[in-house]
């Protein structure tokens, strides 16, 4: 499900429709709720709902939009109070509730909690942005799938949407394309405690393209790399990813 993809959300809305018709059709109204961990799009997939309900004419055509019914942002906690907005009128009434976002009280490892973090649901700041880029780079080296998909991205990158740069807003076009060049061979094996080293490099390598100023640290070289790689993870520019073992 893509939020900003019109057949995605219309696709879930018909599926919503016929569960009020089946379902529901013993309710005089429905409250759905939509629920989730930190920043995983709960708002942005309500304001989708909203446009496609509330603005379409007869023919079904969609108008141009108000202001969005949920306040988003990049970072977990935008949302901080229950809120519920008109989503149908016919057959009956239905109403969509958004949520802040719920965490279990106690993450189980290491492993869950960057993954959690990688995704935005825990602040950057928790962890630290150069840690987070350093588990990225590790787990599209490490793991064939996600170096499949890395490589798939970016043979595909010449014919999608360029990916902005967070600082300066430039448009760098090919960002995939970039990591998968940086990485190690596949075939080579890194040591976990040789990972800071080698994926520390690679974020220098990444800032220096930004054509940073001589005089930056290298502290700082990492920094800006560190962030505007987990934007392109984030925006999808590095290709899409599910760190489930499915």
């Amino acid at each position: 499900l893509v939020s900003h993809n019109p057949a995605s959300v219309n696709s879930l809305l018909k599926t919503l429709e016929e569960w009020v018709g089946t379902k529901g059709q013993n309710l005089d109204t429905v409250l759905l709720m939509v629920v989730g961990v930190p920043n995983c799009g709960k708002s942005s997939l309500i304001n989708a709902l909203h446009k496609i309900t509330q603005h379409s004419t007869k023919e079904g055509r969609l108008k141009a939009t108000k202001a969005n019914p949920s306040k988003t942002g990049p970072s977990p906690g935008v949302t901080r109070h229950l809120s519920s907005f008109k989503l149908l009128s016919k057959p009956k009434s239905v109403y969509i509730m958004d949520t802040p976002g719920v965490m279990v009280p106690r993450v189980a490892d290491l492993e869950t909690g960057l993954r959690l973090a990688i995704t935005g649901s825990v602040k950057d700041s928790v962890v630290g942005e150069e840690k987070l880029a350093q588990y990225l780079l590790a787990m599209l080296h490490t793991h064939p799938h996600h170096r499949d998909t890395l490589r798939c991205a970016a043979r595909e990158e010449t014919r999608s949407s360029a990916v902005p740069h967070p600082r300066t807003r430039s448009r760098y076009r090919t960002p995939a394309s970039m990591i998968h060049r940086l990485l190690p061979p596949e075939e080579t094996y890194i040591p976990p405690e040789d990972y800071e080293r080698v994926f520390g490099s690679i974020l220098n390598d990444i800032g220096l393209k930004f054509g940073t100023r001589s005089g930056d640290e290298e502290s700082h070289l990492r920094l800006n790399a560190s962030k505007a790689l987990l934007q392109w993870y984030r925006n999808s520019g590095l290709g899409r990813y599910t760190w489930d073992d499915i």
